[in-house]
């Protein structure tokens, strides 16, 4: 009887002493080509601010030899816009402040990444 008691308290203390022995669990570290740091641009993608009322495909005239892979709504007359091969920041702001139905355009920026 005495035995069984002893063998259950080694048993028991020897889980809990392990249990804190061990390391906790790292986090999964991501690839860092995939991902952007806070701050950050994302690689070809644009924020565009169009006057009202303009069509969204009027972003397409601006660059007619860049090839536009996605353009999503933000709002009404903003849009986020991805390109195959990145046209370069100062030449969008040069098209678009010549096109007179854009209000501004910016680098999409990474605010906070989970």
């Amino acid at each position: 009887m005495f035995h069984n008691r002893f063998l259950i308290f080694l048993l028991v203390f020897g889980c809990s002493f392990s249990m804190f022995a061990e390391e906790p669990p790292k986090k999964k570290s991501f690839e860092k080509s995939k991902y952007v740091k806070p701050g950050k641009i994302v690689p070809n993608e644009y924020i565009f601010k169009l006057k009202s009322g303009v069509s969204p495909d009027r972003i397409r005239e601006l660059t007619p030899g860049s090839s536009i892979v996605y353009l999503e709504t933000i709002t009404e007359d903003t849009y986020k816009v991805t390109y195959n091969s990145d046209p370069g920041m100062e030449f969008l702001r040069s098209i678009s402040s010549k096109s007179g139905f854009v209000e501004y355009v910016q680098h999409n920026l990474i605010y906070k990444s989970f």
